[in-house]
């Protein structure tokens, strides 16, 4: 991404107002089967955020433009072991409810590996303390990017809108769109430069929204997926469960996602 000539920290409490509430869910919340084990969610809903745009004196006068972090929900799992299917081995294949995380990819290491048939087992993960604040850390990623979408649209816009000096809302406007030209913020035009506010508020939601949506390369280009499984078969007080504990990537820095060079045009 190309380096922005303002501090992402200077901006941020100039663009977003309180802080999100983290909620503990059960995985059964969040599984997808078949695909892969979801072990956080993170939404954004920008509808909230009531941005306006008016003609006030002789300039542009922008309204709502901090984004409530309240309204991003992130959802990460409960400390505990959580009942995901029922599984079976025969011939060493597993059964297709489990083998999505059983296969091997992430890897599989078992502390007793079982043989090549094994019959009907509870299948479990084990979120420990140490799991759940590596999925918080990875929520945080995705905050962090929504946030980084709103200043980088909205933020852009208000920083540069003509505060004085123009005669109607539609010079304004012009003017604006030349000083994003000047500074190669192309993205950030509407295609009618002159229209209505309520278009180019509509605009830079759109773009906020599109470069938002980039926080997903995070979940499918596997920074948010587990390294491996340890897996371990618990036969105690007569139950038949395969366990699983995630073990996620160590501390690494997070690699930014958001380009404004992949936008639409």
């Amino acid at each position: 991404m190309t380096e922005q000539p303002f501090s992402l920290e200077a901006l941020w409490p100039r663009y977003t107002v309180n802080n999100p509430t983290f909620q503990r869910v059960p995985l059964s919340d969040l599984n997808v089967h078949g695909r892969r084990l979801v072990l956080g969610s993170t939404g954004y809903r920008w509808g909230a955020a009531p941005l306006t745009l008016e003609f006030a004196g002789s300039g542009l006068v922008a309204h709502g433009c901090r984004l409530d972090l309240t309204n991003i929900q992130p959802q990460i799992a409960k400390v505990g072991v959580h009942p995901i299917t029922m599984v079976t081995r025969v011939n060493g294949v597993w059964g297709a409810d489990g083998a999505y995380l059983l296969n091997g990819s992430p890897p599989v290491n078992w502390d007793s590996p079982p043989g090549p048939d094994l019959g009907s087992h509870q299948l479990c993960v084990d979120i420990t303390q140490g799991v759940q604040a590596g999925i918080r850390g990875y929520e945080l990623e995705h905050i962090r990017d929504f946030a980084l979408a709103w200043i980088l649209t909205v933020g852009m816009f208000v920083e540069a809108l003509p505060a004085s000096g123009y005669a109607n809302t539609g010079d304004a406007l012009l003017a604006l769109a030349e000083r994003f030209a000047r500074n190669g913020q192309h993205y950030l035009v509407p295609p009618d430069s002159r229209t209505e506010p309520q278009r180019w508020v509509q605009h830079i939601k759109t773009r906020a929204t599109q470069l938002a949506d980039m926080s997903g390369l995070r979940d499918t280009n596997g920074s948010h997926t587990p390294v491996s499984y340890v897996a371990r078969l618990d036969h105690s007080d007569q139950q038949r469960r395969i366990i699983l504990t995630p073990v996620l990537h160590p501390d690494r820095q997070s690699t930014p996602v958001l380009a404004l060079n992949d936008l639409p045009h």
